[in-house]
């Protein structure tokens, strides 16, 4: 099932973190759900989902975004620590901590 998502789990998972890229907002959110649906079967769940997609978090559970009280219709996009940078969702670009 989603020999595609089933790649991107086993190669760009790092400790607690899935960071992974795509050329369009339609992949990704297939790839959202593709890959929520194969964790769910194997009874994991990611939390705390950012993006630098509006249209992917719109996609996301409120419970389940790294930010819940962000309104990502009006607000900027926050920024993210992971694997010792920092990642401006809004700017999409990444800095060192």
């Amino acid at each position: 099932m989603y020999p595609g998502a089933a790649n991107r789990i086993l190669f760009n998972v790092y400790v607690d973190n899935l960071l992974d890229s795509v050329d369009t907002e339609e992949k990704a959110v297939q790839l959202y759900k593709q890959i929520t649906t194969i964790l769910s079967r194997a009874g994991f769940r990611l939390r705390k989902w950012a993006s630098s997609s509006r249209r992917l978090l719109a996609e996301v559970p409120m419970s389940e975004r790294a930010d819940p009280q962000l309104d990502f219709t009006k607000d900027p996009l926050g920024r993210e620590k992971t694997l010792g940078l920092l990642w401006d969702c809004e700017s999409d670009s990444f800095r060192f901590d």
